[in-house]
């Protein structure tokens, strides 16, 4: 499971504003985001796609507010369970020493990064103190990668202030961030969490060499097989991957970074796909076969997450 900050949420779902994504929280429509620091929040990715699936599989207003409420019950009995509330302390309060159980990596265009503000939760410390040690050895840093700076635009808390600074660590830079600490309690408990999340990651860039492009290879021979005397031959390619993607909720320009469970139903709705269009007599056909069978694998899909 992977947290998408706000321009990634907008990406997945297609919403073109800041406002969009809010105006549907205070419609029920869209699930309220969970805090990664004390100035900002994002959306767990598999709720994302819960909604996505929803909108693609045609349910009314009604039954995506159900599906909502129901995501922030799961949220509520998580956080019960765990012994933690779900919304991070407000700017200024004392922290209450409960720990976040999991450990949510954020999606950059290329990779998998973790969040300071998010490791600072983890960690119990003052987040400016982490920056000040990141910049101390900003050298060492950027021996690793390219070291990623933001700045919390549009994340302000009410009554203005400058926007938090933050870094997104990749794998290396985040433990050895760790390696300045002495090795308490809740950094051995964090060192864990980073191996588990990063080893998830992992999985997911092998799982996408050695299935996705696969078994995307086989669709697309399938289509030329079809289509390779028209002229319009890349626009059928382009045309079947947007229903592959839609089927699985995924948006352009995201799937190298996809979590491993939305890999899977990419996979599996190439694959069905690719099916869908063998024996068909042309093109044209295949694209309604694979509409119509993909249709069917996003109300399926639907059905198991209510």
């Amino acid at each position: 499971m992977s947290i998408l900050r706000v321009p990634a949420a907008k990406a997945e779902t297609g919403h073109r504003s800041h406002a969009s994504i809010y105006n549907a929280i205070k419609a029920g429509l869209f699930p309220t985001g969970v805090a990664i620091g004390q100035r900002s929040k994002g959306w767990p990715s598999e709720e994302v796609q819960a909604i996505n699936a929803a909108r693609i599989a045609d349910k009314s207003a009604t039954g995506i507010r159900e599906l909502v409420k129901r995501r922030h019950a799961k949220r509520a009995e998580l956080a019960t369970a765990q012994g933690l509330a779900m919304t991070a302390p407000k700017h200024g309060a004392k922290p209450t020493g409960a720990q976040p159980s999991e450990l949510m990596l954020t999606t950059t265009k290329t990779e998998k990064r973790v969040d300071t503000r998010l490791m600072t939760t983890h960690l119990g410390n003052q987040h400016r103190h982490v920056i000040d040690l990141i910049e101390k050895y900003a050298d060492k840093f950027r021996g690793f990668s390219q070291l990623l700076f933001k700045n919390a635009v549009g994340e302000r808390n009410q009554g203005g202030g400058n926007p938090e600074r933050f870094a997104l660590l990749d794998e290396d830079q985040a433990f050895f961030l760790l390696s300045l600490s002495r090795n308490s309690d809740r950094v051995v408990d964090l060192k864990v969490k980073l191996i588990q999340a990063f080893s998830e990651a992992r999985r997911a860039a092998d799982q996408r060499k050695g299935e996705y492009l696969p078994t995307y290879h086989q669709l697309h021979d399938v289509i030329h097989s079809l289509a390779c005397e028209s002229s319009n031959e890349k626009f059928v390619h382009m045309n079947v991957n947007k229903l592959v993607n839609r089927a699985a909720g995924v948006e352009a320009g995201h799937l190298a970074t996809l979590a491993l469970p939305q890999q899977s139903m990419l996979i599996v709705a190439q694959a069905v796909a690719a099916s869908a269009m063998k024996g068909a007599a042309d093109h044209r056909a295949g694209y309604k076969r694979v509409k119509r069978s993909l249709q069917a694998l996003a109300a399926a899909t639907q059905l198991e997450q209510l």
